[in-house]
Protein backbone atom coordinates (compact mmCIF):
# COMPACT_ATOMS: atom_id res chain seq x y z
CA UNK A 1 0.00 0.00 0.00
CA UNK A 2 1.23 3.56 -0.80
CA UNK A 3 2.25 5.68 2.58
CA UNK A 4 0.34 8.46 3.33
CA UNK A 5 1.74 11.53 2.86
CA UNK A 6 2.19 13.33 6.20
CA UNK A 7 1.34 17.36 5.96
CA UNK A 8 4.06 19.40 5.72
CA UNK A 9 5.07 22.12 8.12
CA UNK A 10 4.74 25.91 7.41
CA UNK A 11 8.08 28.10 7.27
CA UNK A 12 7.52 31.66 7.99
CA UNK A 13 10.99 33.72 6.21
CA UNK A 14 11.57 37.11 7.71
CA UNK A 15 14.26 38.92 5.61
CA UNK A 16 15.80 41.72 7.15
CA UNK A 17 16.88 44.86 5.31
CA UNK A 18 20.69 44.54 6.51
CA UNK A 19 22.48 42.21 4.97
CA UNK A 20 21.94 39.79 7.57
CA UNK A 21 20.27 36.46 6.72
CA UNK A 22 17.17 35.64 6.44
CA UNK A 23 15.44 34.10 9.65
CA UNK A 24 13.48 30.45 8.80
CA UNK A 25 10.82 29.69 11.54
CA UNK A 26 9.24 26.31 10.73
CA UNK A 27 5.36 26.05 12.02
CA UNK A 28 3.53 22.57 12.55
CA UNK A 29 0.75 22.34 10.04
CA UNK A 30 -2.24 22.49 12.95
CA UNK A 31 -0.79 26.00 13.95
CA UNK A 32 -2.51 27.78 11.83
CA UNK A 33 -5.85 26.00 12.44
CA UNK A 34 -5.41 26.90 16.32
CA UNK A 35 -5.04 30.17 15.31
CA UNK A 36 -8.02 30.87 13.41
CA UNK A 37 -9.88 29.13 15.91
CA UNK A 38 -8.73 31.14 18.50
CA UNK A 39 -8.99 34.33 16.49
CA UNK A 40 -12.79 33.80 15.60
CA UNK A 41 -13.25 32.88 19.44
CA UNK A 42 -11.97 36.33 20.15
CA UNK A 43 -14.07 37.90 17.89
CA UNK A 44 -17.36 36.42 19.59
CA UNK A 45 -16.01 37.62 23.06
CA UNK A 46 -15.57 41.01 21.71
CA UNK A 47 -18.90 41.00 19.87
CA UNK A 48 -20.52 39.88 23.21
CA UNK A 49 -19.28 42.42 25.47
CA UNK A 50 -19.79 45.49 22.78
CA UNK A 51 -23.39 44.36 22.86
CA UNK A 52 -23.95 43.82 26.31
CA UNK A 53 -22.35 47.53 26.88
CA UNK A 54 -24.75 48.78 24.05
CA UNK A 55 -27.29 47.58 26.11
CA UNK A 56 -26.41 48.86 29.63
CA UNK A 57 -25.38 52.02 27.71
CA UNK A 58 -29.43 52.20 26.79
CA UNK A 59 -30.56 51.33 30.31
CA UNK A 60 -28.15 54.28 31.63
CA UNK A 61 -29.69 56.52 29.34
CA UNK A 62 -32.90 55.56 30.30
CA UNK A 63 -32.33 55.49 33.96
CA UNK A 64 -30.70 58.69 33.86
CA UNK A 65 -33.74 60.59 31.89
CA UNK A 66 -36.12 59.11 34.55
CA UNK A 67 -33.97 60.35 37.43
CA UNK A 68 -34.48 64.08 35.31
CA UNK A 69 -38.18 63.51 35.25
CA UNK A 70 -38.48 62.63 38.91
CA UNK A 71 -36.35 65.50 39.82
CA UNK A 72 -39.18 67.73 38.06
CA UNK A 73 -41.82 66.34 39.52
CA UNK A 74 -40.71 66.62 42.92
CA UNK A 75 -39.67 70.42 42.77
CA UNK A 76 -42.63 70.35 41.16
CA UNK A 77 -44.49 69.22 44.19
CA UNK A 78 -42.02 70.91 46.74
CA UNK A 79 -43.69 74.03 45.07
CA UNK A 80 -46.76 72.90 45.46
CA UNK A 81 -46.53 71.81 49.19
CA UNK A 82 -45.16 75.13 50.00
CA UNK A 83 -48.03 77.19 48.61
CA UNK A 84 -50.71 74.92 50.12
CA UNK A 85 -48.17 75.42 53.47
CA UNK A 86 -48.96 79.32 53.06
CA UNK A 87 -52.52 78.80 52.24
CA UNK A 88 -53.25 76.54 55.69
CA UNK A 89 -51.40 79.51 57.60
CA UNK A 90 -53.52 81.72 56.16
CA UNK A 91 -56.50 80.54 56.72
CA UNK A 92 -55.55 79.42 60.72
CA UNK A 93 -54.95 82.86 61.22
CA UNK A 94 -58.22 83.58 59.24
CA UNK A 95 -60.29 81.18 61.49
CA UNK A 96 -58.94 82.18 65.17
CA UNK A 97 -59.96 85.03 64.04
CA UNK A 98 -63.49 84.08 63.73
CA UNK A 99 -63.16 82.34 66.70
CA UNK A 100 -62.05 84.84 68.61
CA UNK A 101 -64.89 86.84 67.44
CA UNK A 102 -67.36 83.77 67.76
CA UNK A 103 -66.66 82.97 71.06
CA UNK A 104 -66.95 86.90 72.34
CA UNK A 105 -70.57 86.75 71.09
CA UNK A 106 -71.14 83.29 72.28
CA UNK A 107 -70.07 84.38 76.15
CA UNK A 108 -72.75 86.80 75.71
CA UNK A 109 -75.27 84.24 74.51
CA UNK A 110 -73.71 82.02 77.36
CA UNK A 111 -74.31 84.62 80.16
CA UNK A 112 -77.93 85.28 78.74
CA UNK A 113 -78.73 81.41 78.84
CA UNK A 114 -77.57 80.99 82.03
CA UNK A 115 -79.57 84.02 83.97
CA UNK A 116 -82.30 82.21 81.40
CA UNK A 117 -81.55 78.94 83.42
CA UNK A 118 -81.13 80.59 86.83
CA UNK A 119 -84.66 81.85 86.36
CA UNK A 120 -86.33 78.65 84.90
CA UNK A 121 -84.71 76.47 87.71
CA UNK A 122 -86.45 78.97 90.85
CA UNK A 123 -89.56 78.77 88.53
CA UNK A 124 -89.17 74.95 88.68
CA UNK A 125 -88.28 74.78 92.35
CA UNK A 126 -91.51 76.80 92.87
CA UNK A 127 -93.84 75.13 90.59
CA UNK A 128 -92.35 72.03 92.92
CA UNK A 129 -93.49 73.71 96.03
CA UNK A 130 -96.79 74.10 95.16
CA UNK A 131 -97.50 70.45 93.91
CA UNK A 132 -96.01 69.20 96.80
CA UNK A 133 -98.74 71.62 98.86
CA UNK A 134 -101.68 70.57 96.84
CA UNK A 135 -100.52 66.77 97.26
CA UNK A 136 -100.84 67.64 101.17
CA UNK A 137 -103.91 69.32 100.80
CA UNK A 138 -104.97 66.22 98.68
CA UNK A 139 -103.70 63.47 101.13
CA UNK A 140 -105.25 65.37 104.02
CA UNK A 141 -108.44 65.58 102.27
CA UNK A 142 -108.64 61.89 101.86
CA UNK A 143 -107.26 61.03 105.20
CA UNK A 144 -110.60 63.08 106.37
CA UNK A 145 -112.74 61.68 103.95
CA UNK A 146 -111.60 58.52 104.23
CA UNK A 147 -110.57 57.56 100.52
CA UNK A 148 -107.49 55.61 99.76
CA UNK A 149 -104.15 57.03 98.78
CA UNK A 150 -103.92 59.25 95.16
CA UNK A 151 -102.00 56.96 92.32
CA UNK A 152 -100.69 60.16 91.57
CA UNK A 153 -96.91 61.43 93.01
CA UNK A 154 -95.82 65.12 91.64
CA UNK A 155 -92.40 64.24 93.67
CA UNK A 156 -92.28 61.85 91.57
CA UNK A 157 -91.41 64.22 88.47
CA UNK A 158 -89.96 66.93 90.80
CA UNK A 159 -87.49 65.23 92.72
CA UNK A 160 -85.30 64.36 89.85
CA UNK A 161 -82.45 67.24 90.53
CA UNK A 162 -80.49 68.68 87.61
CA UNK A 163 -76.97 67.21 87.11
CA UNK A 164 -74.62 69.79 86.50
CA UNK A 165 -76.78 72.01 84.44
CA UNK A 166 -76.35 76.05 83.93
CA UNK A 167 -77.55 77.54 86.89
CA UNK A 168 -77.12 74.85 89.53
CA UNK A 169 -74.12 76.61 90.97
CA UNK A 170 -71.50 73.78 89.63
CA UNK A 171 -68.66 74.36 87.35
CA UNK A 172 -69.52 74.84 83.42
CA UNK A 173 -67.61 73.10 80.83
CA UNK A 174 -65.63 75.44 78.88
CA UNK A 175 -67.17 77.29 75.50
CA UNK A 176 -63.68 77.03 73.87
CA UNK A 177 -61.49 73.93 74.19
CA UNK A 178 -57.68 74.95 75.92
CA UNK A 179 -56.11 73.59 72.27
CA UNK A 180 -58.37 73.18 69.90
CA UNK A 181 -60.87 76.29 69.70
CA UNK A 182 -64.28 74.68 69.04
CA UNK A 183 -67.86 75.34 70.84
CA UNK A 184 -68.55 73.21 73.61
CA UNK A 185 -72.38 74.54 74.39
CA UNK A 186 -75.18 74.87 72.01
CA UNK A 187 -77.69 77.62 72.50
CA UNK A 188 -80.62 75.15 71.57
CA UNK A 189 -79.98 72.67 74.65
CA UNK A 190 -81.08 75.24 77.28
CA UNK A 191 -84.26 74.67 75.84
CA UNK A 192 -83.91 70.83 75.07
CA UNK A 193 -85.71 68.44 77.56
CA UNK A 194 -83.59 65.07 76.30
CA UNK A 195 -80.47 67.78 77.42
CA UNK A 196 -81.63 70.06 80.00
CA UNK A 197 -82.57 68.34 83.46
CA UNK A 198 -84.42 71.41 84.48
CA UNK A 199 -86.57 72.07 81.20
CA UNK A 200 -87.24 68.09 81.41
CA UNK A 201 -88.48 68.39 84.62
CA UNK A 202 -90.67 71.55 84.31
CA UNK A 203 -91.97 69.51 81.40
CA UNK A 204 -92.78 66.47 83.91
CA UNK A 205 -94.64 68.36 86.24
CA UNK A 206 -96.30 70.16 83.29
CA UNK A 207 -97.96 66.75 81.69
CA UNK A 208 -98.90 66.05 85.46
CA UNK A 209 -101.26 69.12 85.78
CA UNK A 210 -104.53 67.62 83.87
CA UNK A 211 -104.44 64.23 86.03
CA UNK A 212 -104.19 66.15 88.85
CA UNK A 213 -106.88 68.87 88.15
CA UNK A 214 -108.84 65.93 87.59
CA UNK A 215 -107.62 64.46 91.25
CA UNK A 216 -108.82 67.67 93.14
CA UNK A 217 -112.46 67.43 90.83
CA UNK A 218 -112.40 63.60 91.88
CA UNK A 219 -111.73 64.74 95.78
CA UNK A 220 -114.92 67.68 95.30
CA UNK A 221 -117.19 65.07 94.42
CA UNK A 222 -115.70 62.84 97.16
CA UNK A 223 -116.56 65.59 99.75
CA UNK A 224 -119.68 66.50 98.43
CA UNK A 225 -120.68 63.11 98.29
CA UNK A 226 -119.31 62.12 101.55
CA UNK A 227 -120.69 65.25 102.94
CA UNK A 228 -124.37 64.35 101.84
CA UNK A 229 -124.22 61.54 104.31
CA UNK A 230 -123.62 63.42 107.49
CA UNK A 231 -127.08 64.39 108.83
CA UNK A 232 -127.04 68.16 108.80
CA UNK A 233 -127.81 68.18 112.75
CA UNK A 234 -124.33 67.25 112.90
CA UNK A 235 -122.68 69.34 110.94
CA UNK A 236 -121.92 71.84 113.87
CA UNK A 237 -118.55 72.20 113.76
CA UNK A 238 -115.24 71.38 111.65
CA UNK A 239 -114.11 68.79 113.95
CA UNK A 240 -117.97 67.02 114.58
CA UNK A 241 -117.94 67.12 110.97
CA UNK A 242 -114.43 65.06 110.54
CA UNK A 243 -115.88 62.61 113.09
CA UNK A 244 -118.74 61.99 111.26
CA UNK A 245 -116.86 61.40 108.05
CA UNK A 246 -114.49 59.12 109.73
CA UNK A 247 -117.11 57.18 111.44
CA UNK A 248 -118.60 56.52 108.25
CA UNK A 249 -114.96 55.68 106.40
CA UNK A 250 -114.43 53.47 109.53
CA UNK A 251 -117.98 51.41 108.77
CA UNK A 252 -117.48 48.04 107.07
CA UNK A 253 -118.33 47.84 103.38
CA UNK A 254 -118.84 45.77 100.49
CA UNK A 255 -120.88 42.32 100.88
CA UNK A 256 -119.42 39.41 102.42
CA UNK A 257 -120.64 36.97 99.51
CA UNK A 258 -122.78 37.96 96.39
CA UNK A 259 -126.52 36.86 96.37
CA UNK A 260 -130.00 37.46 96.63
CA UNK A 261 -131.26 38.89 99.97
CA UNK A 262 -134.12 36.49 101.19
CA UNK A 263 -134.30 38.76 104.42
CA UNK A 264 -134.30 42.38 105.29
CA UNK A 265 -133.58 44.10 108.34
CA UNK A 266 -136.10 44.84 110.84
CA UNK A 267 -139.07 43.22 112.09
CA UNK A 268 -140.62 40.27 109.95
CA UNK A 269 -142.53 36.94 109.97
CA UNK A 270 -140.30 33.75 111.03
CA UNK A 271 -141.96 30.72 111.66
CA UNK A 272 -145.02 32.43 112.03
CA UNK A 273 -144.21 35.05 114.92
CA UNK A 274 -143.32 38.79 114.60
CA UNK A 275 -139.67 38.68 115.20
CA UNK A 276 -136.96 41.74 114.82
CA UNK A 277 -134.43 40.71 112.52
CA UNK A 278 -130.96 42.55 113.55
CA UNK A 279 -129.34 42.30 110.68
CA UNK A 280 -129.77 40.81 106.60
CA UNK A 281 -129.95 37.00 105.19
CA UNK A 282 -128.27 36.93 102.07
CA UNK A 283 -129.57 33.45 100.17
CA UNK A 284 -126.51 31.03 99.31
CA UNK A 285 -125.81 27.26 98.77
CA UNK A 286 -123.62 26.08 101.23
CA UNK A 287 -119.64 26.23 102.11
CA UNK A 288 -120.16 29.69 100.19
CA UNK A 289 -116.84 31.50 100.78
CA UNK A 290 -117.61 34.41 103.26
CA UNK A 291 -115.33 37.04 103.21
CA UNK A 292 -114.77 39.85 106.16
CA UNK A 293 -116.15 43.44 104.43
CA UNK A 294 -113.25 44.99 106.82
CA UNK A 295 -110.26 44.14 108.49
CA UNK A 296 -109.99 43.92 112.54
CA UNK A 297 -109.70 41.38 115.35
CA UNK A 298 -112.04 38.20 115.73
CA UNK A 299 -113.93 38.30 119.05
CA UNK A 300 -116.07 35.63 118.71
CA UNK A 301 -115.97 32.28 116.42
CA UNK A 302 -118.17 29.48 117.28
CA UNK A 303 -121.60 28.49 118.38
CA UNK A 304 -124.14 31.00 119.50
CA UNK A 305 -127.69 30.18 120.19
CA UNK A 306 -129.85 30.71 116.98
CA UNK A 307 -126.75 31.48 114.88
CA UNK A 308 -125.42 28.54 114.87
CA UNK A 309 -121.25 28.47 114.11
CA UNK A 310 -120.89 32.11 114.01
CA UNK A 311 -118.04 34.73 113.48
CA UNK A 312 -117.82 38.03 115.09
CA UNK A 313 -115.24 40.50 113.98
CA UNK A 314 -114.45 43.89 115.57
CA UNK A 315 -113.60 47.26 113.95
CA UNK A 316 -112.20 50.51 114.29
CA UNK A 317 -114.88 52.92 116.13
CA UNK A 318 -116.99 50.55 117.86
CA UNK A 319 -118.32 48.42 114.60
CA UNK A 320 -118.36 45.11 114.59
CA UNK A 321 -120.29 42.82 112.01
CA UNK A 322 -121.71 39.74 112.84
CA UNK A 323 -121.41 36.11 109.88
CA UNK A 324 -123.88 33.26 110.88
CA UNK A 325 -125.80 29.84 109.72
CA UNK A 326 -122.19 29.00 109.14
CA UNK A 327 -121.18 25.62 108.29
CA UNK A 328 -117.82 26.21 109.33
CA UNK A 329 -115.48 28.84 110.79
CA UNK A 330 -112.08 28.92 109.70
CA UNK A 331 -110.92 31.61 112.32
CA UNK A 332 -110.58 31.53 115.77
CA UNK A 333 -110.69 34.01 118.67
CA UNK A 334 -107.68 36.83 118.74
CA UNK A 335 -107.17 36.08 114.94
CA UNK A 336 -106.00 39.55 112.91
CA UNK A 337 -108.16 39.41 109.40
CA UNK A 338 -107.57 41.98 106.67
CA UNK A 339 -110.76 43.19 104.15
CA UNK A 340 -111.71 40.72 101.83
CA UNK A 341 -110.38 37.70 103.71
CA UNK A 342 -112.42 34.54 104.04
CA UNK A 343 -113.32 33.56 107.64
CA UNK A 344 -115.57 31.04 106.99
CA UNK A 345 -118.11 29.30 104.75
CA UNK A 346 -122.16 29.55 104.51
CA UNK A 347 -124.35 26.73 105.70
CA UNK A 348 -127.89 26.35 107.88
CA UNK A 349 -126.75 25.89 111.24
CA UNK A 350 -128.66 27.24 113.95
CA UNK A 351 -132.60 28.19 114.09
CA UNK A 352 -132.87 28.77 110.22
CA UNK A 353 -134.96 27.38 107.35
CA UNK A 354 -132.36 26.83 104.81
CA UNK A 355 -128.87 27.55 103.33
CA UNK A 356 -127.99 31.14 103.98
CA UNK A 357 -125.69 33.83 105.29
CA UNK A 358 -126.75 36.30 108.87
CA UNK A 359 -125.08 39.16 108.07
CA UNK A 360 -125.07 42.43 110.63
CA UNK A 361 -123.47 45.57 111.36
Amino acid sequence: MPRKRAKEPFTLLIIPHSQRRPISIRFPSWTLTGLLFALAITLAVVAAFAARYHTLSQQVARLQAASRTVETEQQTLHRAILSQHNAVESLEEDFDARVAAIRGDYDQLYREVGAFQSGLTAQVEAFKVELQQIQRLSQEVRDVVGLEDAELSPSEASTEQPAGGMGTGQQQTSLIHEHTPRVELAVDDALDAEKNPTVRQLQSMYDSLPAWYGEMQHLHDQVDERMSLVDPDKRTSPEEVERQLALWDAAPKGWPVGGRISSNFGYRRFRGERDFHTGIDVAVWYKTPVHATAGGTVVAAGWQSGFGWTVEIQHERGYSTVYGHLSRYLVDVGDKVKKGQTIGLSGSSGNSTGPHLHYEI
